[in-house]
């Protein structure tokens, strides 16, 4: 019985013994585009309502559609830069 016993032991310390225990984690980057990259312009201040002149609403909304232009490519080129880091710790 003596020998059986310390048979089983053995085989119960070999065991537990064979693999080490191996942690696996992830690693994560934070990315974030720089403040220079983010420029939409908007309007200073809107002219009286009740004075409106058909000059002044045209002008009103050619600087829309400017400051909508530097808007769309400034979004473009925050996009660009995601990209570009996406693809940059995929490697």
């Amino acid at each position: 019985m003596r020998y059986l016993t310390i048979f089983l032991f053995t085989i119960l310390l070999a065991g537990c013994a064979t693999a080490p225990i191996t942690v696996v984690s992830d690693k994560y980057h934070v990315i974030v585009a720089p403040d220079s990259l983010y420029k939409c312009p908007t309007v200073k201040s809107f002219p009286k309502i009740e004075t409106l002149t058909d000059l002044e609403t045209a002008r009103l909304l050619v600087q829309y559609a400017e400051n909508n232009q530097i808007c769309k490519s400034s979004l473009n080129a925050v996009r660009q830069f995601y990209i570009d880091a996406k693809a940059k710790f995929e490697r």
